[in-house]
């Protein structure tokens, strides 16, 4: 029988700002990572939101925000999608041109900061920095802000 032996779907609670509880919906992605596919942001026992999103979840120390790369064993998608956990909205993501490698951390509650790993021996690693704001000025992609520490993150 084909895909019996896919690993089965599970899912992971957590309690975040706002007296809310994400239920995070994971997989086992084929040639890629543990990866969320569906988050319920649950108050009061009821689901008040749905986000159907694929990727990695990066959350800041409060809570408050996350941070969505959806990478795999070959690189990562263009976007990285952002979700306001106070506000339950998707914020407008950081785009880039091409694919990268990602790693992505939290500088502080409000800074993303996103390596960008060489696709091949050829280009450099390069490190972005993104203010993240709610509500957004524009519902346009994050533009790049400066680095504070300008290091990048231990792997």
């Amino acid at each position: 029988m084909a895909g019996a032996d896919d690993p089965k779907p599970w899912m992971t609670s957590l309690a975040v700002a706002s007296n809310t509880t994400l239920r995070l919906r994971w997989i086992q992605q084929y040639e890629g990572y543990e990866t969320v596919k569906r988050i319920d942001a649950v108050r009061g026992g009821k689901v008040v939101k749905t986000f159907q999103m694929s990727g990695q979840p990066v959350f800041n120390q409060a809570k408050t925000y996350l941070a969505l790369p959806d990478c795999w064993h070959g690189g990562c998608s263009t976007d990285i999608r952002i979700l306001d956990l106070v506000g339950l909205t998707e914020l407008p993501p950081i785009r880039f041109d091409r694919e990268w490698f990602f790693k992505v951390v939290w500088d502080s509650e409000k800074e993303l900061r996103v390596v960008l790993g060489a696709m091949n021996e050829k280009e450099k690693t390069e490190i972005r920095c993104f203010a993240v704001r709610s509500p957004q000025p524009s519902n346009r992609p994050l533009e790049p802000t400066g680095c504070a520490g300008g290091s990048a993150p231990s792997r």
